[in-house]
């Protein structure tokens, strides 16, 4: 076996909140599979980049086909897991284009790919599961990251929900079709059974794998539902009970928005809930039902801003003439400008209202925070990868929102000396080696105040820090972890 090829692939297909972190969780802690991530997407495949010091213009063809090697672990295993769609785009895009290629294209690049496809018998409960993480960011049992705030307040939605069954049935449909049509006979786990039997479920896995069967298996933490699921699930399925037959003719609606303001001001990246206030103006109420083919009843949707459009909905029944009030989740992009919304009253079975009467703009002024202004006027313009993380080619990944502190990926927390404007070089202040210089035209390199020697790093996995002293001719060594030396909090 070579450093390149590993032995054993395995690819874990599956659909959001089906269960997959806890098996990958389970896995791991065999000791036998690395922990397998969904890094196909190009926010994964960024944090790829950053991980291994790949520049981030490089082709995302490349990074996919450094990564066997560089996350299989000593025994030459490797993992992976993955949605439908992005495994099919990504390896259609690595072969040929075609259907019957992708297995192929597969197998090139994950040597000797074996599949286990995580299920979950209860859709509603999963759908429940999935518009929830999408608002608190909690994908799994851990602590929230720097880089996924959570929303401070969870809004049920109907639409998010329904519109994730037909998105998950579809994702279903693709790995039966794939296993299918290539005679791949993958291992199928349902989460329920893991739940209720995790010994015996991995237990399948490893002898599907050949892998050795582990003694003792015991799942991580607690389940993350909570009342709030229950409570979505039991609102929603209220909901289906009044199901209509799509073929039914809606009622045409007629309604306005009130007093809504011209201009909204939000700093980049920031949630607010907005409140639109609607009136029924026709002569029959709306009814917050369900079809098939999606939601009926009042819908506000809200387009201008990059990304998916924004959707509020009313839960309620609203009497002709009468008002309600819809709340609506509103992020502001990442970068700051001026932007058009543009909003409409819809009922999704038939479209949009009357454009005349319930169809209006406003306008959206998006300003960076005050700490991330302060870092663009002194360091320029640099880039932000969709991870939250920014780079400069010469200073490398950090994060921008305490500035003058910043929190660099491989040294911890540095403070900036912004009382000499940036020329050519920057004064900062590491924690154990004091102040230091570094220069755009020489990066990577540092010098230290206290000695003038030049010391450049060599490498840091996030405990420690190994530097060469460049005059001396020698290495040292430095801590690497310095947040607790700075609260953390944003001010």
């Amino acid at each position: 076996m070579t450093k390149s090829n590993p032995k054993l692939s395995v690819i874990l297909a599956m659909t959001p909140r089906s269960g997959s972190y806890l098996l990958c969780d389970l896995l791991h802690a065999t000791g036998q599979v690395p922990l397998a991530d969904e890094w196909l997407t190009d926010t994964g495949l960024d944090e790829r980049r950053m991980a291994y010091g790949i520049p981030t213009d490089t082709p995302w063809e490349e990074v996919v086909g450094l990564m066997p090697s560089k996350e299989m672990n000593a025994d030459g295993v490797f993992a992976i897991k993955a949605v439908w769609d992005l495994f099919h785009c990504r390896l259609a895009a690595l072969g040929d284009g075609s259907w019957q290629d992708i297995p192929k294209a597969a197998a090139r690049t994950f040597p000797n790919p074996r599949y286990i496809w995580i299920r979950r018998r209860d859709l509603v409960g999963q759908c429940v599961s999935w518009a929830k993480a999408l608002q608190n960011r909690q994908w799994r049992n851990r602590k929230v990251t720097l880089q996924e705030e959570a929303y401070s307040e969870l809004l049920f939605s109907a639409h998010e929900i329904f519109r994730g069954s037909y998105y998950i049935q579809d994702l279903e449909k693709g790995w039966a079709g794939f296993f299918e049509d290539n005679d791949i006979e993958p291992c199928i786990v349902y989460y329920e059974d893991l739940l209720k039997d995790p010994q015996a479920t991995v237990a399948r896995i490893c002898e599907f794998l050949g892998l050795p069967v582990p003694e003792a298996v015991s799942l991580p933490g607690k389940a993350q539902r909570d009342e709030t699921n229950a409570e979505w699930k039991n609102r929603y399925n209220s909901l289906l009970s009044n199901l209509t037959d799509e073929s039914a003719d809606p009622i045409p609606l007629e309604g306005c928005f009130l007093d809504l303001p011209d201009v909204f001001e939000m700093q980049a990246g920031e949630v607010r809930i907005v409140e639109a206030r609607i009136r029924n103006d026709s002569n029959e109420a709306w009814h917050p039902r369900l079809s098939r083919t999606g939601l009926r009843g009042a819908i506000v949707r809200i387009e201008g801003i990059p990304g998916d459009p924004i959707v509020g909905e009313v839960h309620e029944t609203v009497e002709a003439g009468q008002e309600a009030t819809v709340h609506i989740r509103m992020v502001a992009p990442v970068e700051a400008g001026e932007y058009t919304l543009r909003w409409n009253l819809l009922d999704s079975a038939i479209g949009k209202l009357d454009e005349h009467v319930v169809a209006l703009q406003t306008r959206l002024l998006v300003s960076d925070p005050p700490k991330v202004a302060a870092a663009k006027r002194f360091f320029g313009d640099y880039k932000v990868l969709q991870t939250g993380w920014c780079e400069l080619s010469w200073l490398g990944f950090f994060l921008d929102d305490w500035f003058p502190f910043i929190f660099h990926k491989d040294h911890g927390w540095w403070w900036i000396d912004t009382e000499k404007s940036l020329d050519n070089d920057v004064l900062i202040h590491d924690i154990h080696m004091g102040w230091m210089r570094t220069a755009i035209d020489h990066p990577g390199i540092f010098r230290r105040q206290s000695d003038g020697h030049e010391i450049r790093l060599i490498q840091s996995d996030g405990e420690q820090r190994t530097f060469e002293d460049i005059d001396q001719g020698e290495n040292f060594d430095l801590p690497a972890c310095l947040e607790q030396h700075f609260n953390k909090e944003k001010s």
